[in-house]
């Protein structure tokens, strides 16, 4: 009986160190565009009372976690061009990797926003041209629901001949537009 008893306690401290990961929305992933010259606001979760700090470029921005788990920073200053990776630590290090500076845009709404590339009436020769690897889209997974949600299902995907298929048509030309002018 001795044995049991010894053994319990180990098994919920592990269950607690494994709690105390960073968590990261899957906006704040690798590939991701953070807007210029705004206060741009990254988030997550860790433990009640962590503290937390960020780090992209220049900038190093501190807080402390809530006690709902929720934490966010603003950074500031951020100009177009600027690149690397942001760096979330607490009682863990989560790297996101590849962030670009830029301009970013919401297309959503119609279900013309869907429209693929891929149903182009000159398909091969977009994605033949498809080599913009700052140009990024963020594509969220259609989950519909009655209450509001802290995060999503999506992730971001660089421009390029193997991805360009999927992207917003609408998104795409518009924003190719705007980065060969």
């Amino acid at each position: 009986m001795r044995l049991a008893s010894l053994f319990l306690p180990a098994v919920v401290l592990s269950a607690s160190i494994a709690e105390a990961k960073i968590k990261l929305p899957a906006l704040v992933s690798d590939h991701m565009v953070l807007q210029q010259e705004v206060k741009v606001n990254v988030w997550g979760w860790a433990e009640p009372g962590e503290k937390v700090t960020v780090k992209f470029a220049d900038k190093t921005v501190k807080t402390t976690t809530g006690k709902d788990k929720k934490w966010s920073v603003r950074l500031e200053g951020l100009k177009a061009g600027s690149s690397g990776d942001l760096t979330v630590a607490g009682e863990d290090t989560v790297v996101v990797k590849d962030v670009l500076v830029g301009e970013v845009w919401v297309g959503s709404g119609q279900s013309n926003m869907e429209w693929t590339v891929q149903k182009a009436g000159n398909f091969e020769q977009e994605k033949a041209a498809a080599n913009y690897s700052k140009i990024r889209m963020f594509t969220v997974t259609k989950a519909p629901s009655d209450t509001v949600k802290d995060d999503c299902v999506g992730q971001w995907q660089i421009c390029s001949p193997d991805t360009v298929a999927t992207f917003s048509a609408v998104g795409y030309y518009f924003i190719r537009e705007l980065h060969q002018n």
